[in-house]
């Protein structure tokens, strides 16, 4: 390890001593430019969402993450990632044999291995290529800092499977002396190169990645970035590398991430598997160990076994790479479980019924209307930054849409002047008002009527119930706006739509008509896919049907045909199939 000088770890402690979370020692050989960017209390959560009170600033930069993923999938795929990620932290150390007594170590890298993978980089560090990762990946922040690979499988680079089994050879008898066991090499992809702002979430490797090592190749940074590790007894690390250093990990029990943004351009590593012969047989022989009894602690009696499965007869699984499907990726994408991720989805749709199912049980039939703004509400409390984000790209775009319209007239000599004023605000409103007359002007005979049957309303309280003039008068107008949301959605008018959902009426796109229509259900038929994205993207539901056919998916079959682009994004982002005949 790198010596540290003692006034800054007096410092840096001091720093770090009154969060709430394990102690983090500092390995940096000169201390950044910003002390306050790096340190467990701006780090991603591991186990559990952050606490915003007890660090505000980790729980910002953490919110900004997110909030990039949200817009660029969606917040359902994202949160179920992150879930399966913080579960898999707490689940799977406790349930597997550890070799070490703190779980890494650096060193320099061995020749052997060294010196045919720096020659296989430098001749072929301009062919790098996009990594690939699954929809709602939180490991990397790859919509704002894509990830590259040089990949050692590529059978367009010459040398690399050479190369690959020449790093595994020259790292693997270091490794056997460090965990005492004999090692089967798992795992080994390539060079992932990060640019600047990358990210990496703390985690730990699916299976069979054990025993591992982090080979640094090349870099062109600002300011070291540091590799974030909780040893075996959960206290934080941040390590730092030079281009020929490595550090061994086991990769199955140590959290470990880059949870900083990368300062730089340019940070390339390999990160090398293996898995002991008999891994399996010392998680049994733990197990075994452990059969006794525990001494009752705080009321609470139980056996290790059930503390390391979680009282269940089961083990992490085991997965194919994902190389092994065609993908150019690395072992992180391994992580991304599409059946645990799927789980976690079901929760949380399950977690948005029960949040109303209160309110359900003491309503009647006759108020399922009201019932459902209320549900709607509650989704959309839950939901205000997710929705806030998408909101804001669809103001972006619906703008774009208009300045290409009015390009479009201008070139083609069509503007009047009312479509000059339609340009500017005041008459976008005015052009609104048009659009939609029942919901802001009526006609003085309409307005007539309007004003005697409120007399008529006021004079009679108790015949009218709950729909008294000015509940009646709230209903109309919010079924204007849904009237309104429903054509702006079936003539594909982009630009409409998004001005009334970003007055407020988001909740509305989970209404529903007679036969059991929704906004996203308009969308379809009417064949434009920005709205329906923008509507996905909102919460929109992809498996409620319609009273005569299926759901999301279904309509988009029958009415649009397997080819249409709508067909192909629902069923990209896994809208489910149709069974039944209709």
């Amino acid at each position: 390890m790198v010596n540290i000088p003692i006034t800054f770890l007096i410092a840096y402690l001091c720093v770090v001593g009154n969060i709430q979370q394990p102690h983090a020692l500092s390995l940096w050989k000169s201390e950044p430019s910003d002390p306050s960017d790096y340190g467990v209390d701006i780090s991603f959560p591991i186990h559990h969402y952050i606490d915003k009170a007890k660090a505000p600033i980790g729980h910002a930069r953490y919110a900004e993450m997110m909030k990039g993923c949200y817009a660029k999938f969606s917040p359902r795929e994202c949160d179920a990632t992150e879930r399966a990620r913080m579960d898999m932290n707490k689940a799977q150390p406790s349930s597997q044999h550890n070799y070490t007594a703190i779980g890494f170590k650096k060193l320099k890298a061995p020749a052997a291995a060294w010196e045919p993978l720096i020659s296989f980089y430098e001749a072929n560090k301009d062919k790098e290529k996009l990594e690939n990762w699954p929809r709602g990946n939180t490991y990397v922040n790859s919509w704002d800092s894509p990830t590259y690979m040089v990949s050692l499988e590529d059978q367009q680079l010459r040398g690399g499977m050479t190369v690959k089994a020449q790093i595994w050879a020259g790292v693997k008898p270091i490794l056997e002396e460090w965990t005492g066991h004999k090692l089967e090499p798992t795992s080994l992809y390539g060079i992932r190169v990060y640019k600047d702002g990358a990210m990496l979430s703390t985690h730990v490797d699916r299976l069979p990645l054990v025993s591992s090592c982090i080979i640094q190749v090349a870099q062109d940074i600002d300011e070291p970035w540091p590799i974030e590790v909780y040893d075996h007894a959960g206290k934080a690390y941040n390590v730092t590398m030079q281009p020929g250093e490595m550090v061994l990990y086991e990769s199955h029990t140590v959290l470990h991430g880059r949870p900083f943004p990368m300062k730089g351009r340019t940070y390339a590593n390999v990160f090398v598997h293996f898995q002991p012969v008999d891994h399996e047989i010392m998680n049994k022989r733990d197990v075994e160990e452990h059969k006794k009894p525990l001494k009752k602690v705080d009321g609470v009696v139980g056996h290790l076994t059930s503390l390391l499965t979680g009282g269940k007869d089961t083990k992490p699984k085991a997965v194919l790479p994902r190389s092994s499907k065609g993908n150019i990726g690395g072992h992180e994408q391994d992580n991304h479980d599409e059946e645990h991720v799927q789980r976690h989805m079901e929760a949380i749709d399950k977690e948005h019924r029960e949040r109303v199912a209160p309110a359900a049980s003491a309503t009647s039939e006759k108020h399922s209307d009201v019932l459902k703004h209320v549900k709607e509400a509650a989704m959309i409390d839950d939901q205000a930054v997710k929705i806030k984000a998408t909101l804001e790209a669809a103001r972006r775009k619906a703008e774009l849409l208009r300045e290409k319209e009015a390009r479009e007239r201008a070139e083609s000599g069509l503007v009047n002047e009312e479509e000059e004023e339609d340009n500017t605000a005041i008459g976008r409103q005015a052009r609104f008002n048009r659009r939609f007359a029942s919901v802001g002007e009526s006609s003085e005979e309409e307005e007539e009527e309007k004003e005697e049957k409120e007399r008529d309303e006021e004079a009679v309280p108790e015949r009218m119930g709950h729909h008294n003039s000015k509940e009646g008068r709230a209903e109309a107008e919010r079924q204007d706006i849904i009237d309104g949301l429903r054509e702006a959605a079936a003539t594909g008018d982009y630009a409409t739509l998004t001005e009334l959902l970003d007055e407020g009426h988001v909740s509305l796109i989970h209404d529903t008509d007679e036969n059991n229509w929704s906004v996203l259900h308009e969308a379809i038929r009417g064949g434009n896919l920005d709205s329906v994205k923008l509507l996905v993207d909102l919460g929109a539901s992809l498996t409620d049907k319609v009273a005569s056919g299926g759901a999301a998916l279904w309509i988009a079959q029958y009415y649009l045909g397997e080819e249409h682009s709508i067909t192909q994004y629902l069923k990209d982002i896994g809208a489910p199939e149709e069974t039944e005949e209709f």
